[in-house]
């Protein structure tokens, strides 16, 4: 009898910057669906925002820091892949599921997101495709619509109201938000992202 294979997790974001709400996730899904891998797969740019993310190689630093804070970081199970931001352009979910997919033959894929991004999932590019190719993971959050019509496993947990923008707006006013791990605040304060270059230098006019 041939033995099925452990399904395989794409969670795909901005991670800009990561947070504590998208290590509950991944950690969430873990425990429910004991995957042979989830891959966190940074993007070169959303196509829904017009703004440039922090470069690829900063945003992977932040989430090893984030693994590595939430007890997550060594497991084998967890990949940052470098596929999107290798391609250097706007990459539609559901090309990014075809590549998983030509790379786990046979494997039950899930697609990983928060609740918020349910209730727009239809306007998505080609989203027929990607329940063709992947099931829907979510993690509810309260206040959030969960996107009628639209099926989806639900993961179970309470999972934080964060966002990255409402953190970016935080860092951009030099506070240190709660929603971020310490070594993460600690790694981009060494770094000087989201305007801390700018910050530092004011100060010293």
């Amino acid at each position: 009898m041939k033995e099925e294979k452990k399904p395989v997790i794409i969670y795909g974001g901005s991670f800009d910057p990561p947070h504590k709400g998208h290590l509950a996730l991944a950690a969430a899904a873990l425990r429910q669906l004991k995957p042979s891998a989830l891959y966190f797969v940074p993007g070169f740019r959303t196509p829904f925002k017009d703004s440039r993310p922090v470069p690829f190689a900063g945003r992977k630093a932040m989430l090893e820091a984030a693994l590595a804070a939430s007890g997550l970081a060594g497991r084998p199970e967890i990949k940052i892949s470098s596929y999107e931001a290798r391609l250097g352009r706007v990459v539609y979910t559901y090309e990014t599921l075809e590549y998983f997919r030509r790379l786990h033959p046979g494997a039950p894929l899930y697609f990983l997101m928060g609740s918020d991004c349910l209730a727009g999932f239809k306007g998505w590019k080609r989203w027929r495709s990607i329940l063709k190719n992947a099931g829907l993971l979510a993690g509810l959050r309260p206040g959030h619509s969960h996107g009628r019509g639209v099926p989806f496993t639900a993961l179970k947990g309470r999972f934080p109201r964060v966002a990255s923008s409402g953190l970016r707006a935080e860092l951009f006013l030099g506070d240190k938000p709660r929603g971020l791990h310490a070594p993460v605040l600690k790694l981009l304060e060494e770094r000087g992202l989201y305007l801390g270059r700018e910050r530092a230098l004011l100060k010293k006019m």
